[in-house]
């Protein structure tokens, strides 16, 4: 994956993160320090720095706190004051990567931690690979780093899908779900005609430890628990199973909170099992969502009426293991310091935390057979064999191109260019294969002699057919008018549903900096959330907007792509919308 694609929306997030991190501390003990990095310094205290994924990262940065007034300390008598920080695992990897001899340039990427704390070893498998393979000054990973809490992958599914499949009788696993995607019948063949196919949300296994783990447990099963190697996933079989568990797939994407804030609206309409089957989460996911806390998101929610499932796979399942590593270059006392709140964090009372959390206590592996955690070649083999065989998009991709777009964001670009910047995204091989099909639009109010606020630029079909013709008509983009976002939004909808392609990820894409400001139609933001919305009958095309700037109507886009079962991505930031654009291709 290209670097700008893990980092896209990084910042956002963690600075959501990091903003939950700090109420969440100032509740918990009175404190003179923020996650974000502002702590008072002490000579008697040994401060360091712990990157964290952000899912545990308001209980491991509470922990901090009070571990920082609990009496520890290390030899010297000196006491300990961990900072904590929530980083884009893929970043810090990546700069890991770099080795060990002070290539980490603090001026330009942050400071440097002394402990990496990411959601699973995986991450690690590619520093030890390094290693292995004489890479000058790759940092050295032990084979045993120790966690601070755990939680392992389910399948997730609404409590009437659960019963439909027998859950309550035990020994469900993936070749049980395989052999339902299979079955021409669908869920007929389990007495639920009504119910159609059998669908699936997992998410991008490019860019989420959740996707790749998913996809490992996936073969792992076909393989009868044989050992995962770049060789076994040549096999036929395991490339024929992976890729008939891929058209389940209603689409992928970064992280899991879409599929986790859908099903909570499809919930509230009544039809939690209409929105999806069936989801692979982390564990801990499931039990916050029965609680009302949906990841993501701020503030609880009453619970939802439909409970999810968490099924452990009968073959096995992948372990978020939440590994511990001090780094080689933290000074001795810093890793002293780290040792010390290592053991404090891993005592009873500190594991209850977790455990009240969601989580499981680090060493907890009751109720399932871990999946060993494979060598990195073969981890970039199922990479490689997911995107071979990953369920190919059918988009289309909308641009807002009214008069607001002229705004300057800098001296050297408006919104206009930075979006052009971002639009020919969707030409890019790295992103889109040659297989999967784009279309483009734009839109803004209607022009003299034109009836419509949008108007097509390139018809959907064949990427690797269209690259120079979707450079071509944004290179021609030109801001002016006014913005019909409501007719543009059904329109497009109505468009992919009359070219609905049941094998495919149908979706619209749509990029807006405005609200709706059309005076040639009266139509109304009630009547376009009833047009987007599932229905019997007609298919279900999601949308995924884009707030662009300040003056984007991000409520309005929110309660679209809610409605839609889509998502709304935030870029609010100009100069961010590159990345966001990356980061909705990661849909698909």
């Amino acid at each position: 994956m290209t670097p700008s694609r893990r980092r896209a929306l990084s910042l956002t997030a963690a600075a959501v993160v990091a903003l939950l991190v700090i109420v969440l501390i100032r509740q918990c003990a009175p404190t003179d320090a923020d996650v974000g990095g502002h702590v008072a310094t002490s000579s008697d205290c040994v401060e360091f720095l712990v990157y964290s994924s952000d899912e545990k990262a308001p209980i491991l940065a509470a922990l901090a706190e009070d571990a920082a007034t609990s009496g520890r300390g290390i030899g010297d008598g000196r006491c300990v004051r961990p900072r904590v920080q929530v980083r884009q695992t893929s970043d810090v990897v990546r700069l890991l990567r770099r080795g060990a001899d002070q290539r980490w340039d603090e001026a330009v990427d942050g400071p440097r931690p002394d402990v990496f704390a990411p959601s699973s070893s995986v991450w690690l498998q590619r520093l030890r690979y390094d290693r292995a393979n004489g890479v000058a000054n790759a940092i050295q990973v032990p084979q045993d780093v120790p966690s601070v809490t755990s939680t392992p992958l389910v399948i997730a599914m609404p409590e009437p899908v659960a019963d439909a499949l027998g859950v309550a009788n035990g020994g469900l696993g993936w070749k049980d779900l395989l052999a339902l995607v299979r079955d021409p019948r669908g869920w007929a063949a389990r007495g639920k005609p009504d119910w159609g196919r059998f669908t699936l949300g997992k998410t991008n296994p490019r860019e989420s430890t959740t996707g790749l783990n998913a996809t490992i447990s996936l073969v792992s099963a076909v393989l009868n628990g044989a050992p995962l190697t770049a060789e076994t996933l040549l096999d036929s079989r395991v490339q024929d199973d992976v890729a008939a568990m891929e058209t389940a797939a209603v689409h992928y994407g970064e992280t899991s909170s879409a599929f986790v804030n859908n099903l909570y609206e499809a919930d509230r309409r009544g039809d939690a099992s209409g929105y999806i089957n069936a989801v692979v989460l982390e564990e801990f996911v499931v039990r916050r969502y029965n609680q009302g806390h949906l990841v993501g998101s701020g503030d609880p929610r009453t619970p939802p009426t439909t409970k999810l499932v968490p099924v452990l796979p009968e073959e096995g399942t992948t372990l978020h293991d939440n590994p511990y590593l001090v780094l080689p270059w933290a000074d001795p006392a810093k890793q002293e310091a780290a040792r010390v709140f290592l053991d404090y964090v891993t005592e009873p009372a500190q594991q209850q935390r977790f455990i009240d959390a969601g989580f499981r206590a680090a060493q907890d592996r009751e109720g399932y057979r871990p999946v060993p955690t494979p060598e990195e070649p073969a981890m970039q083999a199922v990479r490689d064999l997911w995107e071979k065989v990953r369920k190919r998009a059918n988009v289309l991709f909308v641009v807002d191109v009214s008069g607001s777009m002229r705004e300057p964001v800098s001296a050297e670009n408006t919104r206009m260019s930075l979006a052009k910047s971002a639009a020919k995204r969707i030409s890019d091989p790295a992103l889109l294969a040659d297989d999967d099909q784009v279309g483009l639009w734009e839109f803004s109010g209607a022009r003299p002699g034109e009836s419509t606020p949008w108007r097509p630029l390139v018809p959907v079909g064949p990427v690797g057919q269209r690259r120079p013709a979707l450079t071509a008509a944004v290179d021609a983009m030109a801001p002016d008018g006014s913005t019909g976002l409501y007719v543009t939004v059904r329109d497009a909808v109505e468009s992919l549903r009359a070219g609905y392609d049941p094998s495919r990820i149908n979706a619209v894409v749509v990029l807006s900096d405005g609200a709706n400001e059309y005076r040639e139609s009266s139509y109304a933001l009630e009547q376009l959330l009833t047009d987007v919305a599932p229905a019997s009958g007609r298919p279900t095309i999601p949308v995924f907007a884009v707030a662009y700037s300040a003056s984007s109507d991000k409520s309005v886009l929110e309660r679209v792509a809610t409605a839609s079962t889509g998502a709304v991505y935030d870029s609010t930031d100009p100069t961010a919308i590159t990345q966001v654009v990356e980061s909705v291709l990661s849909n698909f």
